[in-house]
């Protein structure tokens, strides 16, 4: 027994004395520029860049294989000062006007109506596996909370059945859109805008029977902010045209909408 104790004590002596050889020699020391780097990052590793997060990302752009507009996280501020830091010019890395995460729908458990009791996964893919979902509008928000799940900054929170999106924290990422079965998710502007929160393109009976909340496909968006609003879905549905400028009449559009689905947000810029 003795024997063997001294046995192993002489080995862990002799990796200790391995390990520490190991760190003293075989240590690499910190990149100060790519901590730097990484510090001027989101810090989020949300991977939409296509790196396996910030560092990995700071990494890339140090050896010249990203350019800072790879980041959708980053603002315009943010990667003006990338630019600076890697000497590039700043210009050629403005993008476009910061966006954020929208659901366009309405729907919620107050106003909509489900065609039977889901008692699955408490995942919206999953829920709208199972018969098309039991949301009575097919093309509503299922309201299991998958896109609050994958949203980084935590910027969506469900609201009695339907998901809400935060502008002041949505981070721009996208990391929602992909994770919607019924992609209801659109990255648009953040500027004080209008949104129509609806995305069927029924009749307006078919709507109405459904959801108390939704496009009757009246046009009255359309009438009273010609050109920022158009109908789609064979005429039936109005949609945001976020290639022409916001509506400045925007609380008369609102008010003027019968299914009460134009809603307003209020610029986070």
């Amino acid at each position: 027994m003795g024997e063997a104790v001294i046995v192993i004590t002489g080995i862990a002596a002799a990796c200790g004395v391995f390990l520490a050889l190991a760190a003293r020699y075989l240590h690499t020391p910190p990149d100060v520029k790519l901590e730097a780097l990484t510090a001027l990052l989101p810090g989020l590793n949300c991977g939409v860049c296509g790196g396996a997060g910030c560092a990995d990302f700071a990494g890339m752009l140090l050896k010249n294989a990203a350019k800072p507009r790879a980041c959708p996280v980053c603002d315009e501020k943010k990667r003006r000062g990338i630019a600076r830091f890697l000497g590039i010019a700043a210009v050629e890395e403005e993008g476009p006007s910061h966006k954020v995460a929208l659901v366009v729908c309405g729907g919620s458990d107050l106003v909509s109506q489900r065609r039977f009791t889901y008692n699955g996964i408490a995942d919206c893919a999953a829920a709208h596996a199972v018969g098309g979902g039991d949301k009575a509008c097919v093309y509503g928000c299922l309201g299991y909370a998958t896109c609050a799940l994958a949203c980084p900054a935590h910027a969506i929170e469900m609201r009695d059945g339907v998901a809400v999106v935060d502008a002041g924290r949505c981070v721009c990422c996208g990391l929602c859109v992909a994770t919607c079965p019924r992609k209801l998710i659109r990255m648009v502007p953040s500027e004080l805008d209008a949104h129509v929160l609806c995305s069927s393109p029924e009749k307006g009976s078919v709507v109405r029977g459904v959801c108390a909340r939704g496009c009757l496909g009246c046009r009255q968006c359309v009438k009273n902010a010609p050109g920022a609003f158009t109908m789609v879905g064979g005429g039936f549905l109005a949609a945001r045209d976020y290639a022409q400028p916001p509506p400045e009449n925007v609380l008369t559009v609102r008010g003027k909408c019968p299914g009460k689905c134009v809603q307003i947000s209020r610029g986070e810029g």
